[in-house]
């Protein structure tokens, strides 16, 4: 979900050991959801194992680049513009370009929908870009066009997207450009089981180490490297349990579909459940699940998601046992694509981008009503501007 849906939901195989501290430790709830005194079932007492997430993955923008290549159109490939994170990319990465002075689309996705993703590629083919960025596809699903794309000579940008070659050793490699991360999670596959280790980590953290989860786990692509992560950080914890696996695919998220049917008898059928991972911004939204969540009764802890939804920073601010365990600032990571694919028309390689998934909760990162989680550093934006050259 990136979308990818969210967040889809990043490149160039290089090992990145990811230092997650083991989570020892942490309290409950020390008052009841009404009560409007602190701290609130939302803050938990002992932080060690939160603190270790933030620090994990603190931010920093690159100081020295190459001046922005001349003359150039791209066309960005959204996942989805009826998804608010999908076009907050989008938006993002039109905003980077025109400081860039390049030409530049959107084609709409829809979520896969229709076969959405081929069409939007061809779309974008048929007006000879010099390159195409793809956002949360992974190549096994949009194939065809992408060997379309490279016989066409028109290079493929991937942003929270796996090469075929990724997926397959035997297939063909059809996206030569690969976004690079964080130097703590650089590729896609460490980006993504950053994702799933972060909510496992902070879900065992929360309930004392006996979390009883109920994990809504994408199918195929990058979201195996997410569920790997997830799994293998429950792994660790003797006293938990994951009652449940729901599996879904990007198409089944729309509101009323399969996955939040789905999510919703799995809920019924687990009164002991204490914790929920929902990895995205929109599926905890739009498609429902936290809705879904509070009409089950059920008292549980619930991490996933970016924090770029008013909806979900404003449940943690009033004490609501919600962390988002995969905050990022959309804007940033678009940023941080086209500050890497200036390098490619530079004839540069890819540098990670210092933007990897961090945490909100109560006693972190939480921004002040109104406003969103700026990122890290939060001058991110003025960063970019100095080594484009556009302030």
């Amino acid at each position: 979900m990136t979308v990818q849906r969210n967040f889809k939901s990043l490149a160039g195989i290089a090992a990145a050991s990811l230092l997650f501290v083991s989570v020892l430790a942490a309290c409950g709830s020390s008052s009841d959801a009404e009560s409007s005194d602190k701290p609130t079932d939302g803050a938990v007492a002992n932080t060690d194992f939160a603190d270790a997430i933030v620090n994990e993955f603190q931010g920093e923008v690159p100081t020295e680049g190459p001046a922005p290549a001349k003359d150039k159109s791209v066309w960005w490939m959204g996942c989805g513009n009826a998804v608010p994170d999908c076009k907050t990319l989008s938006d993002a990465g039109g905003e980077a370009a025109k400081m860039l002075g390049w030409d530049f689309h959107v084609a709409d996705g829809k979520l896969n929908q229709g076969g959405g993703y081929a069409a939007a590629i061809r779309t974008a083919l048929a007006a000879n870009p010099d390159a195409l960025v793809i956002q949360g596809m992974d190549c096994s699903v949009i194939q065809q066009p992408l060997q379309e794309a490279k016989d066409q000579g028109v290079p493929v940008f991937g942003l929270q997207s796996l090469d075929c070659s990724e997926i397959d050793p035997s297939q063909p490699s059809l996206i030569p450009v690969k976004m690079l991360y964080h130097k703590n999670a650089q590729t896609v596959q460490d980006y993504y089981e950053a994702i799933g280790k972060n909510a496992a980590a902070y879900l065992i953290g929360a309930t004392d180490g006996k979390a009883k989860v109920i994990a809504n786990l994408g199918k195929g692509g990058f979201y195996e490297y997410m569920n790997k992560g997830f799994r293998d950080e429950m792994k660790t914890c003797s006293g938990c349990e994951t009652l449940e696996e729901v599996r879904w695919a990007d198409a089944d998220t729309a509101p009323n579909g399969p996955w939040i049917q789905a999510f919703t008898v799995s809920l019924a059928k687990h009164p002991d459940a204490n914790a929920v991972f929902i990895p995205f911004d929109s599926m905890i939204t739009g498609s429902g699940g936290k809705r879904a969540i509070k009409d089950s009764g059920l008292d549980v802890w619930l991490a996933g998601g970016a924090g770029n939804q008013e909806e979900l920073l404003q449940a943690v601010r009033d004490g609501e046992k919600v962390a988002l365990t995969n905050a990022q600032s959309f804007p940033q990571l678009s940023f941080g694509a086209m500050e890497n694919l200036n390098r490619f028309f530079n004839g540069e390689d890819v540098i990670p981008q210092g933007i990897g998934p961090n945490l909100i909760d109560a006693n972190h990162n939480l921004p002040p009503a109104g406003e969103f989680y700026p990122g890290s550093p939060a001058d991110w934006k003025d960063q970019y501007a100095n080594l484009w050259g556009a302030n």
